[in-house]
């Protein structure tokens, strides 16, 4: 995450060892590259001239000094950057240009745990790796910035990611938490995951913020190009159920967002599902014969048969395929190949993971 230190004063901090415990820890994480810190010209030549710190905490201010012009353009092209105050104790945001500008006080970075990695809580840790990937597509193709990234994965374990993001919260001053709503339907209110997290948790007035995404779970959210490069050298029942799978998808590009992709989807939940909460799926069902021939589909009312049609699953093991898949692919093929309703949320989601994971390409020169 892009820090910038404000108000700092190194050079009369030797009264002051929490001040400077503080800018020793935020000039470690610049340096491992757990973060980018910035500051201004003078301050870093003041740590640079005094005698109070060691040879690492100027090594590392050295090299905030030789990229800070380029990375100065951050503060435009983030959703969000940290304003780290030496001067008061007071926090508060405020919004430049679309951009949040979220100030906290020295203080909480004399724990180094706050100088690691930004902290991201995430369902599991497949969850995770694709989460990154999308925003390390981002930050190099759609963004085009020299950046990488590195965040601290804090697992959620699905009904948990409330609970952990709470107690992260009392933690850290930046916290990042995604889930998906686990929405069954259009009409269908958020899962009981999602749902726990309030208008204040997902409010973007503060440095801890959870993002609730538009889809039912993760696996919506992988490119249909990797799920068929993932399927295609399987039998003939898995080729015809994935060819079955990619026409429904083409049909309405709402199927992949309310599907469940590992289980599938049977005629019997379908008819449930629509006639609690209006007409999505059997509209969706009515171009597959199997379905559509049913008696039950044209009373909409199952009859306890024994032989149900469904759209099958594609696995328990999809993302984690998915994830290798990407992982040994080039990235870049997602600028002309990923489908358009995807586009929009890989980008939001991308800019998020960008923001609040991003770290220098390089490693610090030895000087």
């Amino acid at each position: 995450m892009l820090l910038y230190l404000a108000n700092c004063k190194p050079g009369s901090y030797e009264q002051q060892p929490d001040k400077m415990s503080a800018l020793s820890n935020l000039l470690q994480s610049h340096g491992k590259r757990n973060n980018i810190v910035l500051a201004p010209k003078g301050t870093l030549e003041e740590i640079l001239d005094s005698p109070l710190y060691s040879y690492n905490d100027k090594r590392y201010a050295n090299d905030i000094l030789s990229i800070r012009r380029e990375y100065a353009v951050l503060k435009e092209k983030l959703d969000y950057f940290g304003i780290i105050e030496f001067d008061s104790s007071s926090e508060k945001v405020v919004t430049n240009n679309g951009t949040y500008e979220v100030t906290v006080s020295y203080r909480h970075f004399t724990d180094p745990l706050n100088a690691g990695p930004t902290p991201i809580v995430t369902e599991n840790s497949e969850d995770y790796k694709l989460y990154t990937s999308i925003g390390e597509f981002h930050s190099k193709f759609v963004a085009r910035l020299s950046l990488n990234i590195n965040l601290r994965h804090i697992l959620g374990a699905g009904s948990h990611s409330k609970s952990q993001f709470d107690s992260s919260s009392n933690i850290h001053p930046f916290l990042l938490c995604l889930v998906d709503n686990d929405k069954a339907h259009p009409n269908k209110g958020e899962g009981s995951t999602s749902s726990q997290f309030s208008k204040q948790d997902r409010s973007t007035n503060c440095g801890r913020v959870a993002k609730v995404i538009d889809v039912r779970e993760i696996e919506s959210l992988i490119p249909k190009l990797v799920i068929s490069e993932i399927f295609n050298i399987g039998s003939s029942d898995v080729i015809d159920n994935l060819n079955e799978f990619m026409s429904l998808a083409i049909l309405d590009d709402r199927f992949r967002t309310f599907f469940d992709h590992k289980d599938g989807l049977n005629l019997k939940q379908a008819i449930e599902l629509d006639n609690k909460h209006g007409e999505f799926w059997l509209p969706l069902l009515a171009n597959i014969t199997r379905f559509k021939n049913k008696e039950c589909f044209a009373v909409k009312n199952c009859d306890g048969c024994l032989s149900c049609p469904k759209i099958e699953g594609l696995g328990n093991s999809l993302l984690s395929n998915a994830n290798l898949n990407i992982e040994n692919n080039n990235k870049h093929r997602f600028k002309s190949s990923l489908e358009l309703n995807l586009k929009g949320i890989w980008e939001e989601l991308g800019s998020l993971i960008m923001t609040w994971g991003c770290i220098p390409n390089s490693k610090v020169t030895r000087s």
